[in-house]
C-alpha cells in the first residue's frame, strides 16, 4: 500500500470521530437539556401538589370545626329537649295529683251533699211533728212531789191590807200525804189538803196567820185558796218526761175584823225542792 493511500484513510478515521464525538456532545447537551426541563416540571407539580394539600387540609379543619359546632348546638338541643320533657312529665304528674286531689274533693262534698240531705229529712221528719202540745199536767208526776220545797213569795195584788207592798220572807213548805191525799203544810201559816183539777192541785182554807192582826190588836181571818201546777216540764230524746218545776198562786181573801175591813192579797209564789 502506499503511503498517501494510508494517509488519505487515516484523515478520513479522524473526521469520522470528530463527526462522532460532536454528535455525542450533542446529544448529552440535549439529554441535560431534558433532564433540566423534567426536573423543572416536576418541582412546579410538586409545589401546586403541596398548596392543593394545604388547601384541602384548611377545608377539612374548617369542617371539623363546623362540625364539633354542630355537634355542640345538637347536644344542646337535645339537653333542652331533655329539660322540656322533664318539665312536662313533672307537670303531667302534678295535675295527675291535683286531678285526685280534685277527686277525693269532689267525692267528699258529694258525701257531705249527702249527709245534708239525709240530716235535711231527719228534720223535716222531726219537724212534720210540729207544733207539739205538751200538756203542763201533775198527774204523770203525783208520787213525786211528796217532799219539802222553799217556797218565795211575790205579790202581784194588795188592796185594804196595811201591809201591802211588803216584801214576804221565803217561807218552808211541804206537800205530804195524808189522810185523804195531797196536802200543804206551810207551819204555823196554814194546812190545806190538795185535790186535782185537770191536771192542777187546788186548795181552800182558812188562816188566821197568814195576815196579822189589826192596828187595835183584833186578830183577822182569811179564806186562801191555793193553786200549784207545773212549772215546766222537760222532754228527754226518748220521750221521757221530768217535772222541772213546780209553780203556784195564792189568793187570800181577808175578812173584816174589828178595826180592819175587808182586804185581798194575791200571789204567785215558785216551789223550790229543799
Amino acid at each position: 500500500m502506499s503511503s498517501q493511500s494510508r494517509q488519505s484513510r487515516g484523515g478520513r478515521a479522524r473526521w469520522a470521530l470528530a463527526s462522532v464525538t460532536a454528535a455525542a456532545l450533542l446529544l448529552g447537551l440535549s439529554a441535560c437539556s431534558g433532564d433540566d426541563d423534567d426536573n423543572a416540571d416536576a418541582s412546579s407539580s410538586a409545589s401546586s401538589g403541596a398548596a392543593s394539600s394545604s388547601a384541602e387540609d384548611t377545608a377539612l379543619a374548617t369542617a371539623q370545626a363546623d362540625l364539633a359546632d354542630a355537634n355542640a348546638k345538637i347536644a344542646d338541643q337535645e339537653q333542652q329537649i331533655s329539660d322540656l320533657n322533664a318539665q312536662i312529665t313533672n307537670a303531667q304528674d302534678a295535675a295527675v295529683t291535683v286531678q285526685a286531689n280534685l277527686s277525693a274533693q269532689t267525692q267528699r262534698a258529694d258525701k257531705a251533699e249527702a249527709d245534708l240531705a239525709d240530716l235535711q229529712a231527719q228534720v223535716d221528719a222531726v219537724a212534720a211533728n210540729f207544733p207539739v202540745t205538751v200538756p203542763a199536767s201533775l198527774e204523770p208526776f203525783t208520787d213525786n212531789l211528796v217532799g219539802g220545797y222553799n217556797m218565795t213569795l211575790t205579790e202581784a195584788f194588795c188592796d185594804g191590807i196595811a201591809s201591802c207592798g211588803q216584801q214576804r220572807p221565803q217561807v218552808h213548805a211541804d206537800i205530804i200525804q195524808g189522810p185523804n191525799g195531797l196536802q200543804l203544810q206551810v207551819p204555823n201559816v196554814f194546812t190545806t189538803g190538795l185535790f186535782m183539777v185537770e191536771g192542777s192541785l187546788f186548795g181552800v182554807t182558812d188562816s188566821d196567820l197568814i195576815v196579822g192582826p189589826c192596828a187595835d190588836g183584833t186578830p183577822t181571818n182569811s179564806q186562801v185558796s191555793t193553786t200549784i201546777f207545773a212549772n215546766g216540764v222537760t222532754i228527754d230524746t226518748d220521750g221521757s218526761q221530768t217535772l222541772s218545776g213546780l209553780g203556784a198562786s195564792l189568793f187570800v181573801a181577808v175578812n173584816p175584823a174589828g178595826s180592819c175591813g175587808a182586804g185581798n192579797i194575791f200571789f204567785s209564789a215558785t216551789l223550790t225542792p229543799a
